[in-house]
């Protein structure tokens, strides 16, 4: 088991402790026994193949978002069309 000390507003870590989460965000978790100190869950990692077998790929969702941006472009197009035929009579 390792000590920590806490010092003002600092925590002090042991030396192999601070190697070993170099660069990491911790977070502190109060339970009954304590402070868990652990390192932030990595989204990214958790979420990679989360995807996997769906058939979806960066092609087809750039092609899905170009539909739904010329349907919003026709939308407002006939918008104004119908706005500028009102104020012109």
């Amino acid at each position: 088991m390792n000590n920590l000390a806490i010092e003002g507003n600092r925590i002090a870590l042991p030396q192999n402790i601070l190697k070993r989460f170099s660069g990491k965000k911790l977070v502190l978790i109060e339970t009954q026994e304590g402070i868990l100190i652990k390192p932030e869950p990595d989204t990214i990692k958790e979420t990679r193949g989360i995807l996997k077998g769906s058939h979806f790929n960066s092609k087809s969702y750039f092609a899905q978002k170009q539909i739904e941006k010329d349907s919003i472009d026709e939308r407002v197009f006939y918008h104004r069309c119908l706005r500028d035929d009102s104020v012109s009579k």
